[in-house]
């Protein structure tokens, strides 16, 4: 919103933003508790203020400095975190359309050109120096 303009809500930018994204039982325990911790909101919101208004984007990118800053590690962004993300999935092989649903690109192709450097490459090198040696054996 513009300075000094309430925040409003709005609906993400296209169709495919809107997704559900899977969490692990053992996240979706700590929201839990953390949830029954928070400030009561009309939209009941995991995330609120102490008045349960949503926290606007910079306060919520001003508290990852803060904890990175005290973590004393390399300043990431909001979007560095969703790279990071999208990088250590496909690193780990997940498959591209996968990543794709979960980043709400409108298609693998997005990823793909975003993240192909992180896709694992299948590679025979190890394969022919086991034979080199057994066969030097």
């Amino acid at each position: 919103t513009d300075k000094g303009q309430p925040l409003t809500l709005q609906p993400p930018k296209t169709k495919s933003s809107r997704r559900s994204v899977p969490l692990s039982p053992e996240l979706i325990r700590e929201l839990k508790i953390w949830k029954l911790k928070c400030p009561k909101s009309d939209p009941d919101f995991v995330f609120a203020r102490e008045d349960g208004l949503p926290y606007h984007r910079k306060a919520a990118s001003d508290t990852l400095d803060r904890a990175i800053s005290t973590a004393e590690i390399k300043r990431l962004t909001p979007h560095g975190l969703r790279h990071t993300f999208a990088s250590l999935l496909l690193a780990d092989g997940v498959p591209i359309p996968e990543v794709s649903a979960l980043l709400g690109h409108k298609n693998s192709y997005v990823t793909w050109k975003v993240y192909a450097h992180f896709v694992k490459k299948e590679s025979s090198a190890v394969h022919t120096l086991a034979a080199s040696i057994m066969a030097g054996n």
